[in-house]
């Protein structure tokens, strides 16, 4: 009566496994994504610290070439057209009210 209870129990964890590695990998995509916008945002928030004001071509040239990967997946993400992502982290960052835009191109930290 054990062995049946040890063999079930070892069939219902490597299930609970196989499930949990599937999950994992189809959201892999969208924690890469996630992880990257989070090391861009760090990056900016970290240039306030030297300035007032950002410019978009400075925020750009700032998050150019940065990499993000996951500590159990040998995939990686990198920025390569920077226009295309400094929209996405600036919205976001305004979204969070960290940022606002004093004129087109030209963006500060709200102080608290």
């Amino acid at each position: 009566m054990q062995i049946v209870f040890e063999i079930l129990l070892l069939a219902v964890t490597l299930t609970f496994l196989m499930a949990w590695g599937t999950i994992k990998k189809q959201r892999k995509h969208d924690e890469l994504i996630h992880q990257l916008l989070y090391k861009c945002e760090k990056k900016v928030l970290k240039a306030f610290e030297h300035k007032d004001q950002l410019s978009l071509t400075e925020i750009e040239m700032m998050i150019e070439g940065t990499k993000a990967s996951l500590f159990w997946s040998k995939d990686k993400v990198e920025i390569t057209d920077a226009r295309l992502m400094s929209g996405q982290i600036i919205k976001t960052l305004v979204d969070k009210k960290i940022l606002t835009q004093i004129s087109k191109n030209k963006f500060t930290l709200i102080k608290e």
